[in-house]
């Protein structure tokens, strides 16, 4: 038994899931900074190939992130995150016991990418070159 805390941040896509920990959907991104900013580690075991920000916000903050394999993932996020096997409950497992053991370092380069990458700066200058070629 690991003794964490958990809290699930998000939508419940499988209703017949029973969730025995605290869950909720925080529209905001603010508040969910907030949240990621007081936990030691971020899960995301998504299985749909959309994207949400959430990953990005982690990586901001410097957390370590654990996510599942799906392309998306592996597209935005690169060497960052500590990716598991979807649907594979033991990788997941195992690979949360590698974060809370201190067995995966997080890739500072991947994170530097990621900060420039997704900046306000970085959205802006692309929005800048959208409306010059228009």
């Amino acid at each position: 038994m690991v003794g964490l805390k958990l809290m699930i941040i998000g939508q419940q896509q499988d209703k017949n899931i029973k969730l025995d920990c605290p869950h909720f959907h925080i529209p905001d991104h603010l508040n969910v900074m907030r949240e990621l900013k007081k936990s030691r580690l971020y899960v995301d075991a998504s299985i749909f190939e959309g994207f949400g920000l959430t990953p990005v916000e982690a990586a901001f903050l410097e957390k370590i992130t654990i996510a599942s394999d799906t392309y998306v993932h592996k597209e935005v996020l690169g060497n960052y995150p500590l990716y598991f096997i979807r649907d594979d409950l033991d990788d997941l497992i195992k690979k949360i016991n590698q974060a809370l053991n201190g067995e995966f370092q997080l890739d500072r380069e991947a994170i530097d990418q990621i900060k420039k990458k997704y900046s306000l700066e970085s959205a802006k200058d692309r929005l800048e070159k959208l409306l010059m070629s228009i």
